[in-house]
């Protein structure tokens, strides 16, 4: 990479986290505002690495693309920068305390269980990819399954208020148990079989 692509990105990555930054305070006051739920979100490196993006075991992720596409991005590995080598894992890959996974629009927010999203990407149904930048690697969850997949959706709108829906969990469950009857091999995904260098599954 150039020194000019190279000043690009960076200028590109700094936006991204401040985009970030912004969704996650949203997302702080919605809980708290709607939910009664006060997240405690760690900034510090150290705590992010060691235990997880807030106190509560909730992570959150800006879906900016979702509102353009109609598809909600579930990463799973990144790197900080476009570089040749390993990814780093991420989202529900990453052993920390997360058992939550908030993510959307300021137009719609969608609260999906970890384990979840697991069994989602594991079970064969959607196509492992990596994005335009080549920083992250992940799966597209289109709007019709993540309405579908959801434990909860809150839409903010604009009298600032938020309607709420319990998704059908056993019926996901049941899906999802179909999907995995569908292919044998996919009994391993209760395993953590070891990663290859692009953070994708070996074969065991």
């Amino acid at each position: 990479m150039g020194k000019r692509s190279s000043v690009n990105y960076d200028d590109y990555y700094r936006k991204k986290m401040e985009s970030a930054a912004l969704y996650q305070d949203f997302i702080c006051d919605l809980f708290s505002r709607e939910l009664g739920i006060a997240l405690s979100v760690y900034n510090s490196k150290v705590y992010q690495m060691e235990v997880g993006e807030s106190r509560q075991g909730v992570e959150i992720k800006h879906n900016e693309m979702y509102s353009q596409t109609g598809n909600l991005w579930i990463e799973f590995a990144e790197k900080k920068r476009p570089r040749p080598g390993l990814y780093a894992p991420s989202g529900f890959r990453r052993h920390d305390n997360a058992w939550l996974f908030v993510t959307g629009t300021y137009n719609i927010v969608f609260v999906f269980p970890i384990q979840l999203l697991k069994l989602l990407e594991q079970s064969g149904r959607y196509r492992r990819r990596e994005n335009r930048t080549k920083t992250s690697i992940g799966f597209l969850l289109p709007d019709a399954d993540a309405r579908r997949y959801a434990s909860l959706i809150l839409t903010p709108n604009k009298a600032d208020i938020v309607e709420k829906f319990i998704g059908d969990l056993h019926a996901a469950g049941r899906a999802l148990h179909a999907a995995v009857l569908q292919n044998p091999q996919q009994l391993l995904l209760f395993d953590d079989p070891p990663s290859d260098d692009n953070g994708g599954r070996k074969s065991i």
